[in-house]
């Protein structure tokens, strides 16, 4: 083996240690996790209307408001969108630059048509109300 040889074999090999050196040491670091953001903590959803009756509505009709986890595609986030709560945001250039985020809308629980606020009624199985035809 000539010397040229030989240094490029101990560089190969010197690299190659280097290289599965790094790879270990990243293994071993803690997985990054993420804080669970409660429902309530996430902003309102900016299309409430989508969802159903508003929190106030469902409350004043004698229904049950709850909250639900959505996602929304949103042009222009802000600071005030869930972002700032630790969820991450999801990019891509393909999408026209819009982002998706969680959040959260009211629903509105029932037994009763007598339960929804005026233009929603209670489906004969209960659950929740919708809009009436």
């Amino acid at each position: 083996m000539e010397s040229s040889e030989r240094n490029i074999l101990v560089f190969f090999v010197v690299a190659l240690s280097l290289v599965v050196g790094v790879a270990s040491f990243a293994l071993r670091q803690p997985a990054k996790h993420l804080p669970v953001v409660n429902v309530e903590d996430l902003p309102v959803a900016r299309d409430q209307a989508a969802y159903g009756p508003d929190w106030a509505a469902c409350k004043a009709a004698g229904g049950t408001p709850k909250w639900e986890r959505v996602s929304q595609c949103v042009q222009d986030p802000n600071v005030r969108d869930v972002c700032g709560f630790g969820v991450p945001c999801f990019f891509a250039d393909d999408n026209g630059g819009m982002s998706c985020n969680d959040a959260k809308a009211a629903w509105c629980a029932c037994d009763s048509d007598a339960q929804c606020p005026n233009g929603y009624e209670c489906p004969k199985n209960g659950d929740r109300c919708v809009q009436s035809s």
